[in-house]
């Protein structure tokens, strides 16, 4: 999975590994992952956003909410309408 985005939305915040790594932790402790501390996550996370990462899904998701972003879904058989003028 190519995570260069990732790492280029870690630079435009202002990012490195550890101050991910701390945001992602806060998400996985949210939702009752009590385990997911820093020092448990962090060759985790430095392997899931390297160019050999191959994150889950659900870590995926954590690591762009921890960056402040959202995953959008486009379905191809969707038409786009235009409302108003």
């Amino acid at each position: 999975m190519d995570m260069s985005m990732i790492r280029e939305r870690m630079e435009e915040l202002g990012l490195d590994l550890a101050a991910l790594n701390r945001r992602y932790c806060e998400i996985r402790q949210a939702k009752g992952d009590k385990s997911a501390t820093p020092v448990n996550r962090r060759n985790m996370l430095a392997k899931a956003i390297s160019d050999d990462g191959n994150p889950t899904l659900e870590t995926f998701m954590d690591i762009i909410a921890a960056l402040d972003g959202e995953v959008l879904v486009q379905w191809k058989s969707t038409t786009l309408k235009k409302f108003g003028g």
